[in-house]
Parts: structure tokens; C-alpha cells; sequence
């Protein structure tokens, strides 16, 4: 998940996608009002009648290009403060990407939708619908979803308000305008059946995406980030284990578990959530931060007995990483827990190059050496063990006397 706050709306980064799309209405409303000044006879109706959405629309671009057309400043403002109010954030989690495949995917439906059922009742409707009230619609149907708990603020000085609240507000709002117009029979509901139709889209799009279970996560993940935060160990555990029981495999849970017990004073549970948590990162191939977790738990703790496998994959990467004094421990780690597995014999090997190149400890560069040929005289590697304990020897010798 993206570093997205899912209790408030605050995004960390800049929202390219809604910055965009806002720009671009802003962009060709401008335009569009300018025109209206130039020749207002022809303009705006001629731009709404030829790129707005209509029962009869032939060109299909006609779906994009109607989003992106206001009729006036309010329905411009009111669809710009919705489109950042929920779009920001739900962006920054989502990615550019899904955010534009929402609104988009919203908007296009959301068009197509009300006109379908006018044409299946004989009711051909030429008044051009226009503006992206669909597909920002779709954006805060999928935002209730995937945000259930979160929290809008308008400005800084305000409070969060809920969002789901807010999403209240506006479904009774369209619904009551609908029942309204459709008991006055005063101006036409396709507009508002638009809204209805992207908010539909956009609940079952992020139903589809399974977006209210990774919402839960990211929220369950929240509360037990916080309670670590304040230092109050049980909560923790208890609130991290909830993160386990939803996501299984997820490697942060594993650690901070591992971390809460260690200092609860359960050894065999810290090291078994350790075990479990960098297993999931040598599945998902982080070998760096695999590392970088052993260090830390060791500190911390002190014994790991690590698998053998997991073990010779840190121990390889602490010497790539420049550990070189930590992977020679971590090697001889290896070689005195698993004497017989298949990964000893590298790991002896790598343990007596690392102490006689980078290390410099020659005596103990030759014992390991030494140890390795005697465990594996077979082995293929048994002639540069012995040039590296020849060349050990020679730099050991003392220089001869000059009067020899």
C-alpha cells in the first residue's frame, strides 16, 4: 500500500492525475467562456451541441469530451472541490493509473447508462449532457469503499469531517432532486440519474478490486501501528495479530510481533515470527532488507536460529552489502549450527576468503580454511582453498636476512 493516510485525507505527494484533469477543466472552461464573450450567439451552445453526450451521439469521443465541458462557474467549482476533495487521496493510494481508470470508466458508463434506458422508453433526448459530475461521482462511491473510516478536511483549520457522511449528504441530495423533478416533471432527470449511475460504477468497480478488504487492512495496519507508537506492548500484539489474521503473509506484522514479544520476554515466539517474517521477504526477493532485519533483531535479542537456507541467503548478502565483519559471523553461524548442510561448504569457504582478504585475520582465515579442506577434500574448490592458505603462508614468512 502507498503512503496514504487512511484516516484523514492528506496526501503526502503531489497528485499528478487529479492535478490534470482539473487543470484541464479549468483549462477549457476558460476557452469555452471566452468564445461565449467573443461570438455568444454561437457559443456555448455550438461546443456543447457538437462535444457534449447525446441520445444521438455518433462520434464516440463524444464520452471523453463531454466530461470535460461546465455549464457555468458553480457546476465548474462544485466538480473541482469534490474531484480534490476525494480524488487526491484516493490517488496517492491507488496509484495515477487505477484513479484515472475510475474516472474515466465512471464517467464513460455514467453517460451511457441513463441515455440507454431513455432510448429503450422512445425518449430521444438532443439536449447535450456535459460535465464530469459521472465520473467524479464514480471516484467517491469507490472512495467509500476503500475508505470507510476516513476523514475529509476541507481546509487545515477544520476537522476532518467523515467521508462517509459526506457521501450521505450527496446520495440524499441526488435522490431527493430526482423524486423532486420526477413530481414536478420539471427539467430532465438525466443529469441526476448520471451522478446515481457513476456512484453505482464506482462501489462495484472497488467491490470488484476487493478494495473494501484492503481498506480493512490498511486501517487494521493503522491501529496497530499506533498502539506500537505509544509503547503499549499487549495492544500491540493483540492488534497485530488482527493484521495476521486478515493478510497472513504480511512481513511487517511478522517483525513487529517479533519485536513485541522479544521485549515481553517470549523468546521462541519473537524468533518464530522472525523466521516467518523474512521468509516472506525472500519470497518477495528484498535480500537487502533482509539484512538490514537481521542486524536489528539481533541486537535485540542476540540468538537467531535461522533456518539454513535463510541464514547462508543474509550471511551472502551482508558480504554484498559491505558487512563484511557481520558476514563472517553470520557464516560462521551457519557452519556451527548446520554442520551437514548442503550450504556449509560455501559458507566455510566465504568465511576464511572474507577473513583472509578483507578482515585481515590470517590465523583464522587458515583455521577455517584448514577446516574446509579437511570436512570436503573432494570438493571442486579444494585447489583455490589451498593457493589462498599458500599465499596465507608466504605473506606470514619474515623477509630473509639482507646477508643471506
Amino acid at each position: 500500500m502507498r503512503s496514504f493516510n487512511p484516516i484523514e485525507n492528506r496526501p503526502r505527494h503531489r497528485p499528478i492525475a487529479t492535478f490534470s484533469l482539473i487543470g484541464l477543466n479549468l483549462v477549457i472552461s476558460g476557452v469555452v467562456a471566452y468564445l461565449s464573450i467573443y461570438d455568444p450567439h454561437r457559443y456555448p451552445q455550438s461546443i456543447y451541441s457538437r462535444f457534449g453526450l447525446t441520445s444521438v451521439s455518433r462520434h464516440p469521443l463524444s464520452l471523453i469530451t463531454y466530461m470535460f465541458l461546465h455549464e457555468g462557474v458553480a457546476h465548474l467549482a462544485g466538480n473541482m472541490l469534490f474531484l480534490w476533495l476525494f480524488g487526491a487521496g484516493l490517488e496517492e493510494a491507488v496509484g495515477g493509473w487505477l484513479f484515472l481508470l475510475v474516472f474515466f470508466s465512471a464517467g464513460i458508463i455514467s453517460g451511457l447508462f441513463p441515455f440507454a434506458l431513455n432510448r429503450a422508453a422512445g425518449d430521444v433526448s438532443l439536449y447535450p449532457l456535459i460535465g464530469a459530475s459521472g465520473a467524479i461521482a464514480g471516484v467517491i462511491g469507490f472512495y467509500a469503499i476503500r475508505f470507510y473510516r476516513a476523514r475529509i478536511r476541507i481546509t487545515e483549520l477544520t476537522k476532518g469531517i467523515p467521508a462517509l457522511l459526506l457521501v450521505a449528504v450527496y446520495l440524499l441530495a441526488e435522490v431527493t432532486v430526482i423524486l423532486w423533478r420526477l413530481n414536478r416533471g420539471v427539467g430532465s432527470p438525466i443529469p441526476d440519474w448520471t451522478h446515481l449511475t457513476g456512484f453505482i460504477w464506482g462501489i462495484l468497480l472497488a467491490t470488484i478490486l476487493q478494495q473494501e478488504r484492503v481498506g480493512r487492512g490498511a486501517y487494521l495496519e493503522s491501529d496497530a501501528r499506533r498502539e506500537s507508537e505509544q509503547g503499549s506492548l499487549s495492544a500491540a500484539v493483540h492488534q497485530w495479530e488482527r493484521v495476521l489474521r486478515h493478510h497472513p503473509e504480511h512481513e511487517t506484522a511478522h517483525f513487529e510481533l517479533a519485536k513485541a514479544w522479544a521485549l515481553l520476554g517470549d523468546h521462541p515466539a519473537a524468533v518464530g515470527h522472525f523466521i516467518s517474517g523474512m521468509q516472506q521477504l525472500s519470497k518477495n526477493h528484498q535480500r537487502e532488507q533482509m539484512a538490514r532485519r537481521y542486524i536489528e533483531f539481533q541486537r535485540l535479542v542476540g540468538d537467531i536460529p535461522l533456518p539454513a537456507e535463510l541464514l547462508y541467503e543474509v550471511s551472502c548478502t551482508l558480504e554484498q552489502m559491505g558487512e563484511r565483519d557481520a558476514a563472517a559471523k553470520a557464516y560462521e553461524d551457519l557452519v556451527e549450527r548446520y554442520p551437514d548442510c548442503a550450504e556449509c561448504e560455501m559458507a566455510l569457504l566465504k568465511a576464511g576468503t572474507l577473513y583472509a582478504s578483507s578482515i585481515g585475520d590470517r590465523a583464522l582465515a587458515e583455521e577455517r580454511l584448514t577446516l574446509f579442506l579437511k570436512r570436503y577434500p573432494n570438493s571442486a574448490l579444494r585447489h583455490y582453498a589451498e593457493e589462498l592458505i599458500n599465499q596465507i603462508n608466504d605473506e606470514s614468512a619474515p623477509p630473509p636476512h639482507q646477508g643471506d
